[in-house]
Parts: structure tokens; C-alpha cells; sequence
């Protein structure tokens, strides 16, 4: 995950009487995070890389706010998503045998999530030391992947839905329909037309109209941007959710609000 200047904070004083949430975007390179009040109004976010913060408790990057609650999502491509029906917790590793050769015991660890709605566990990996890293600094940790997140907060809705989730380097393309996840992949992308090749696949074999069908993007994304520029030439309802709670004018919190507030909906 690239890391890009994430650095806000609100204009508003913050409240040194009232406790925050922190929700954090963490790979093996990186620590993006971001507060929130009671009202999911972005408070503050940053990204770091791990090399910056070797010697850094994480605890000091919001010295000044109270947290009450810590969660983080794990955004990494070490994972894979199951039937509920099909899951076995002692068969963890062997759900994750396509990515075995970028893993191993020594310096991962295996977890899983519980979309009680999709009825689906997505499985993987994560690194120890990012584990122990967080543990050691933050109140109340909670883990989850990023993708799950992504899955778990789509629309409930009869029609099929479409999102397009892009961090720095990644991009999650996710469609469903009411409580059925139809597809879900994470992809390495270098240009914006990296998305749209493969969003085009994923229109093309799931027989989906780009005319009609509604694409919500979201992350570092912008409607004066060169990927909302492309995608618009292609597809006829492409559309950047708004958040009422989100007051800030500031760019940099359109970026990064969603794809934080999809982890701290995290149980």
C-alpha cells in the first residue's frame, strides 16, 4: 500500500473530555489511521510508514485524544473468502493455500472474519510483528481484513451493487445482491486503467449494463480526478457517495473517510 499525504486535521478544537475512535488501514509497509467522534464526523487521520514509527509508540500519534476503541483493518492480498458452510478453523491454512508461498508460520498468523449477512468467512494472514506492534500501543485492539469490511458495509439493496474501493496501490472491486456476495477480488493496479480493464471484465462475464448499472467508487478518488475522468467515459452512473457527517471541505478527508468507516463499522 503506497503511502500518499494523508495528514488532516479538523478545524474544529478538539474535545479533550470526550473519547474517539481510532480506525487504522495496516499492512506490512504502513499505518494509516483516522478519529472519529459519536457522530462519525473524521476528527483527524495520518499515514506512516513502519520504518518512521520503529521507534515510536503508536499510542503517541493521537497523545492528544482520548480513545476509547481501536479498530484496524488488515489490507494485504494473504486472504480468501469461504462459505460459511464450507469453513473449517483447523483447516485455515489450507483455505489459504494459493498464497502459502508469501506466507509463512513463523512470522504470520491465521484469523478470520464472520460476515454473519453473507454467511462467509474471509480467511488470512497477517504479520506478527504488526500485531505485536499494535497491541503494545493501542487501546482495545480489533482486527479485521479490509476486504471483509468492504464486503460487510455494501448496500442492501434487491439490485445488484457495485463498488470500487482504491488505496494508494490496491483497488477492491466488489458487486452484490441483497445478502449474496457475487465477486470480491483485490487487485495490484499501477495506472487508472488497470481499474477499468478490470472492471470491463467483470461487467463483460457478469452480463452487467454500463449504461444502467450504478458504480460506486470510493478511497483516493475524486470527481475532478483523472480515474473518475475515465471511468465516466465508460460507465453512465458512476457516483462518489457523500456522507452527511463529514463537514470538512478538505480533500484529503473525502479520501480517506469511507474506506476508514468501513472498518470502524467493524464488530
Amino acid at each position: 500500500m503506497e503511502l500518499r499525504n494523508w495528514n488532516y486535521r479538523s478545524e474544529e478544537p478538539i474535545n479533550k473530555n470526550i473519547s474517539f475512535e481510532l480506525s487504522a488501514l495496516v499492512n506490512a509497509d504502513s499505518f494509516v489511521f483516522g478519529v472519529f467522534d459519536h457522530a462519525r464526523d473524521l476528527k483527524l487521520a495520518d499515514a506512516k510508514s513502519w520504518s518512521e514509527l520503529m521507534d515510536t509508540d503508536l499510542d503517541q500519534l493521537v497523545s492528544d485524544v482520548k480513545i476509547r476503541k481501536t479498530k484496524l483493518g488488515v489490507m494485504n492480498s494473504l486472504f480468501s473468502i469461504v462459505p460459511e458452510s464450507e469453513f473449517k478453523l483447523s483447516h485455515s491454512s489450507i483455505f489459504l493455500g494459493h498464497v502459502c508461498d508469501l506466507m509463512d508460520a513463523e512470522h504470520h498468523m491465521i484469523r478470520n472474519d464472520y460476515s454473519e449477512r453473507f454467511q462467509l468467512r474471509v480467511i488470512y494472514a497477517v504479520e506478527k510483528d504488526v500485531i505485536k506492534k499494535v497491541q503494545e500501543s493501542l487501546v482495545s485492539p480489533s482486527l479485521s481484513h479490509f476486504v471483509y469490511a468492504c464486503i460487510d458495509s455494501m448496500p442492501d439493496t434487491s439490485q445488484q451493487a457495485v463498488r470500487v474501493v482504491k488505496i494508494g496501490d490496491q483497488a477492491v472491486i466488489l458487486v452484490t445482491q441483497g445478502d449474496r456476495l457475487i465477486l470480491a477480488n483485490q487487485y495490484t493496479i499501477h495506472t487508472d486503467s488497470d481499474i477499468l480493464y478490470y472492471l470491463s471484465l467483470i461487467f463483460e462475464r457478469l452480463g452487467l449494463d454500463r449504461e444502467q448499472q450504478p458504480v460506486e467508487i470510493v478511497g483516493e478518488v475524486e470527481k475532478t480526478g483523472s480515474l473518475y475522468s475515465l471511468l465516466s467515459q465508460y460507465y453512465g452512473e458512476l457516483m462518489i457517495p457523500a456522507e452527511p457527517q463529514l463537514i470538512s471541505t478538505a480533500t484529503i478527508a473525502d479520501h480517506v473517510y469511507h474506506p476508514l468507516y468501513y472498518i470502524s463499522k467493524c464488530a
